[in-house]
C-alpha cells in the first residue's frame, strides 16, 4: 500500500471512529428515554478498484429492533389496557355494592325486610312492627336508588373517559402522519430516520393502548395504520382519519351513550375495537348497563311480588274502614304520549271480586259482585282498559248486555271510571257515598292480563302480564316505581306513575335502541323505586287485613295477619328470573344479548337473586384481577426480550467506546507516522 493509500485509510478510519463514538455517546445519554432504541452505524470496507483497501465507509445510523417482537408488545399493551380498564371499573362497582361478607349488602337487607314483615304478620296491630317494616322497606328501596345512581355516575365517567381516549387517539394519528412525512423526506434525501422512527413507535405504542391496530410499511418508509379487525379501517395512510365523539355529560338508566364514529360516519364496534376505548365503550353500554338491568330486574320483581300480596288488603286506612272513592296509581295510556286514556290493551280476564259496602258502624251491608268470567263470556269482550271499565259498569248496573244480574245490589250509577290522567277510579256503589272495601274471591281471585305487561317472571310463558284486579289498577301498592321528571325518547313528559311493569334497562326483544321508547331515558325500576308515600307517612296504612264480606260482620277483623303472611311468603317463594333476551344486530346480522342483565335465568328468591348479582360482580372482579396480573407478566417478559435486543446496555456501550477510542488513537498514530515518512522522503529528495 502506498503512503497516500495508508494516509487515506487512516483518515477514513479516524472519521469512522469519531462517528462511532458519537453514536455510542448518543446511546448512553438516551438510555433512560422512553422508546429509545440502541443505534448502530454499520461500517464496510471502501475498495479502490477491485482489491485496494481504501479505508472504511460508515453508513447511515440504524436501529436494532425486531419488528415482530414490537408488534407482539403493542398487542400485549392493547390487551392489558383493555382488561385493566375493566378491572378498575368492576372494582369500583364492588366497592359500593359490597361483598358477600358485608352485613349491609342488598341480599341481607332484603332478608331483614322479610323478617320485619313476618314479625308484622304475628303482631299486625303493633305500631312498632308497622314502623319497622316501613323503615326496612325504605332502607332497601334507598339502596336500590343509591346503587342505580352510582352506576349511572360510573357510566357518565366512562363517557367522559371515552372523550379523552378519542382525543388521545386523534393526537397519536396526527403525530404518526406527521412523522411519516418526515421519515419519507429524510430517507429520500439519504439521511438517517432512526430517531424519527423511535418517535413514531412511541406514538404507535400509545395508540395501541387505546385501540387494537395493525400496521405495514411502504417502500417510502411511511407506516400505514389500520384497525385490527375484519374491516381493517384505514386510520393513517397519507392522511389521518380521525375519530369523532360527543360526550353526553350525564346518563340515566336506559339512556344510551353516544357512538364513537370513524371518519366515514360508521360507528366504532365496542366488541372489536379493543384497548382502553373498547373497554370504556363496553363498560358504559354493556357491563354497567347489565348491572343496572340486574338491579332493575330485582327491584321490579320485588315490587311485583310485594304489591301482589299487599293488594289483597283493603286500600286506605283500615282505621276508617275504606273510602267512598279509591283511585289507582297506575296510568293506562298505551304509549304515554298520544293523550288517549284507557287504551292499554286487555288480553284476558278471569275470576271475580266484590265491592263490600259498609255502614257507619263498620258492618257489612251487602256486596256487589263483579264477575269477570261472566263479562269474559258475554258479548263484546273488552280489549282495553276503557272497554273493561265500561263492561264492569254495565255488569254492576244490570244493564245490557247483562240484564238484571245485580238488580237491587247497587244504585243505577257507574262505579268505575277512567280519569283524565288515565287512572281507574272506583267509587261507592251507594248513591249516598257509603264506605266500601274491595274483596277478592278467595276461591277464584279476579285477575287481569295485558300484553303490555310483560312481567319479569312469566311462569306460563304466554308473554302476558297477569295481576290481581287491585294490583292491576294500583289501588293498594306498597312499593311504587315512578318518576315525575321522566321523558321518552322524543323528549315528551312521561306520566309520573309508570304502568310499565318492568322498567328494566335494556329489556327488549328487538334491539337495545328500542329501550329508550320503552322505559324513557333515566327511568328504571331500581332508579325510582320507593315506598308508597301514604304508607311512608303513616305506617298504620300498611296492608295487614283481608276484608270479610258476610252481612253484619266487621269487614276488618282486628288481629288478622293474613296479608302480612302473604307478604312474608312473597320473600320466601322462588321466582323465575328470565335471563337477558336476544336480538338480531342489523349491522352484523349476528345474534347478540340485549342489555338485560349479567345473571342468567334462574328460579330463586328475591334475596337469592341479590346474592347472585353480588356473586357475579365479585367473581368478575377477581377474574379480571388475575387476568391483569397474568398479562402484566407477559408484557414484562416481552419488554425484557425487546430490551435485551434493542435496549442500551451501558457496560457494553462503554466497552465499545473504549475500543473505538483505541482505534481512533491508532489511526491518529498511523497519520503521524505517514506524516513523518513524507517529511523524510521530502528531505531526501532535496
Amino acid at each position: 500500500m502506498s503512503l497516500t493509500g495508508a494516509l487515506n485509510a487512516a483518515i477514513s478510519g479516524l472519521g469512522a471512529n469519531q462517528k462511532q463514538m458519537q453514536v455510542i455517546s448518543g446511546n448512553v445519554s438516551n438510555a433512560g428515554v422512553e422508546g429509545y432504541t440502541r443505534k448502530i452505524a454499520p461500517q464496510e470496507t471502501n475498495l479502490v478498484g477491485t482489491s485496494t483497501n481504501g479505508g472504511v465507509e460508515v453508513n447511515e445510523v440504524q436501529r436494532r429492533v425486531d419488528e415482530f417482537l414490537r408488534t407482539r408488545i403493542r398487542d400485549a399493551e392493547s390487551e392489558l389496557s383493555f382488561d385493566k380498564t375493566k378491572q378498575e371499573y368492576f372494582k369500583r362497582v364492588q366497592d359500593f355494592f359490597g361483598t358477600l361478607d358485608s352485613n349491609s349488602n342488598l341480599s341481607n337487607s332484603i332478608d331483614e325486610l322479610r323478617q320485619s314483615v313476618e314479625d308484622l304478620s304475628i303482631n299486625p296491630e303493633n305500631a312498632a312492627a308497622q314502623a319497622d317494616v316501613v323503615r326496612k322497606a325504605q332502607e332497601v328501596t334507598g339502596q336500590f336508588r343509591q346503587f342505580s345512581q352510582q352506576t349511572q355516575d360510573l357510566r357518565a365517567e366512562a363517557d367522559l373517559q371515552i372523550k379523552n381516549a378519542v382525543t388521545a387517539i386523534n393526537e397519536n394519528l396526527r403525530e404518526i402522519k406527521d412523522l411519516n412525512t418526515q421519515i419519507a423526506q429524510a430517507e429520500g434525501a439519504g439521511k438517517s430516520s432512526a430517531e424519527l422512527r423511535d418517535k413514531r413507535d412511541v406514538a404507535l405504542k400509545e395508540l395501541s393502548q387505546h385501540m387494537d391496530v395493525s400496521t405495514f410499511e411502504r417502500n417510502t418508509g411511511e407506516l400505514v395504520v389500520v384497525t385490527d379487525d375484519s374491516n381493517a379501517r384505514q386510520l393513517v395512510d397519507g392522511t389521518a382519519a380521525e375519530l369523532t365523539f360527543d360526550a353526553s355529560g350525564s346518563l340515566g338508566s336506559g339512556e344510551n351513550g353516544g357512538p364513537v364514529e370513524y371518519a366515514d360516519g360508521t360507528n366504532v364496534d365496542a366488541d372489536s375495537i379493543g384497548g382502553r376505548l373498547g373497554a370504556l365503550l363496553q363498560m358504559r353500554d354493556q357491563d354497567l348497563a347489565n348491572f343496572q338491568a340486574d338491579l332493575d330486574r330485582l327491584a321490579a320483581q320485588m315490587r311485583e311480588e310485594v304489591n301482589a300480596a299487599h293488594n289483597l288488603a283493603t286500600p286506605g286506612n283500615e282505621a276508617t274502614l275504606g273510602s267512598d272513592t279509591i283511585t289507582g296509581t297506575h296510568r293506562f295510556d298505551q304509549d304515554n304520549s298520544d293523550g288517549t286514556q284507557g287504551d292499554t290493551p286487555i288480553t284476558d280476564i278471569n275470576g271475580s271480586f266484590e265491592i263490600v259496602r259498609v255502614n257507619s258502624n263498620g258492618e257489612v251491608q251487602n256486596a256487589v259482585n263483579i264477575d269477570l268470567d261472566a263479562i269474559k263470556s258475554g258479548p263484546g269482550v273488552p280489549t282495553d282498559v276503557q272497554g273493561l271499565v265500561d263492561r264492569m259498569n254495565q255488569y254492576a248496573r244490570g244493564s245490557p248486555p247483562f240484564g238484571s244480574a245485580n238488580s237491587g245490589k247497587t244504585a243505577n250509577q257507574d262505579i268505575f271510571s277512567v280519569t283524565g290522567e288515565g287512572k281507574v277510579r272506583m267509587q261507592s256503589p251507594d248513591a249516598g257515598g257509603t264506605d266500601f272495601v274491595l274483596r277478592q274471591n278467595p276461591e277464584k281471585p279476579a285477575t287481569i292480563s295485558s300484553g303490555s305487561l310483560s312481567l319479569i317472571s312469566d311462569d306460563d310463558g304466554d308473554g302476558k302480564g297477569t295481576r290481581n284486579v287491585s294490583h292491576f289498577f294500583g289501588f293498594n301498592n306498597m312499593l311504587e316505581t315512578s318518576d315525575a321528571n321522566a321523558r321518552d325518547a322524543a323528549g315528551n313528559t312521561l306520566p309520573q306513575e309508570q304502568n310499565n311493569p318492568n322498567l328494566v334497562t335494556g329489556d327488549t326483544s328487538s334491539s337495545p335502541s328500542a329501550n329508550d321508547a320503552k322505559t324513557g331515558p333515566g327511568v328504571s325500576a331500581a332508579s325510582v323505586i320507593q315506598v308508597n308515600e301514604d304508607i311512608a307517612n303513616d305506617p298504620s296504612k300498611l296492608g295487614r287485613i283481608a276484608p270479610k264480606a258476610d252481612t253484619g260482620e266487621d269487614p276488618l277483623p282486628i288481629g288478622n295477619g293474613e296479608v302480612g303472611q302473604k307478604l312474608a311468603e312473597a320473600f320466601d317463594q322462588k321466582v323465575n328470573f328470565a335471563g337477558p333476551k336476544k336480538f338480531q344486530d342489523p349491522a352484523t346480522n349476528l345474534t347478540k344479548n340485549a342489555t338485560g342483565g349479567n345473571v342468567g335465568s334462574r328460579e330463586v328468591t328475591l334475596a337469592g337473586f341479590a346474592g347472585d348479582v353480588l356473586q357475579f360482580q365479585a367473581s368478575r372482579t377477581a377474574e379480571l384481577e388475575q387476568t391483569v396480573q397474568a398479562k402484566e407478566g407477559v408484557k414484562e417478559q416481552l419488554a425484557k426480550r425487546a430490551n435485551a435486543q434493542s435496549g442500551v446496555n451501558i457496560d457494553q456501550e462503554l466497552a465499545n467506546l473504549t475500543t473505538y477510542q483505541q482505534a481512533f488513537n491508532a489511526n491518529a498514530r498511523v497519520i503521524s507516522v505517514v506524516d513523518e515518512l513524507f517529511t523524510t522522503l521530502n528531505q531526501m529528495a532535496r
